[in-house]
């Protein structure tokens, strides 16, 4: 569904597998710690009293979230439709995979946001702990800086798609 070339997993399955637990081992304190200061720094502006919609805390996990694992280009400040981006992918993925078909448009529409993810790679600011280790477990490969978008889109939505409902 999200296009990763067969030949690439199959080279790689087990180094993703293995470089995420390790980076969960050696980062999970910090990264939290720095997910929790964005946060507490959105919810700084949130009324003493009164109430606020559940939607909205769900925005703010999703912003911190993103931004401390994808790096500066999954922040609200630089890149607004990102939730959008992935409620468009997320509104089709399950009838899909009960179909077993891949939909043209959601094929498009995840490809639009490996895109935005490819030039962060290029650029920088799409180098967060995520997109930075699947693009050094391919370091030398033709397609390193693709290949890594794509896995980072994978896991931006498959976290999104987990985090988000149980929040």
């Amino acid at each position: 569904i999200f296009g990763m070339p067969e030949d690439t997993m199959a080279k790689h399955l087990s180094h993703f597998a293995d470089g995420v637990k390790k980076l969960n081992q050696d980062t999970a304190a910090d990264l939290s710690a720095d997910i929790a200061r964005l946060m507490e720094a959105d919810l700084a502006s949130w009324p003493d009293e009164g109430e606020e919609s559940i939607d909205k805390f769900g925005d703010v996990i999703f912003w911190a979230m993103i931004e401390v694992l994808f790096g500066p280009v999954a922040s609200q400040r630089l890149t607004p439709n990102l939730p959008q981006e992935f409620e468009k992918i997320d509104a089709h993925l399950f009838k899909m995979l009960r179909s077993g078909k891949v939909d043209p448009q959601v094929r498009r529409d995840i490809d639009g946001v490996v895109n935005i993810f490819l030039k962060a790679i290029h650029d920088g600011t799409g180098m967060g702990p995520i997109p930075k280790l699947y693009h050094g477990i391919m370091k030398g490969e033709e397609r390193q800086a693709a290949d890594a978008a794509r896995m980072a889109v994978t896991a931006w939505w498959g976290g999104l798609g987990n985090t988000l409902p149980n929040t």
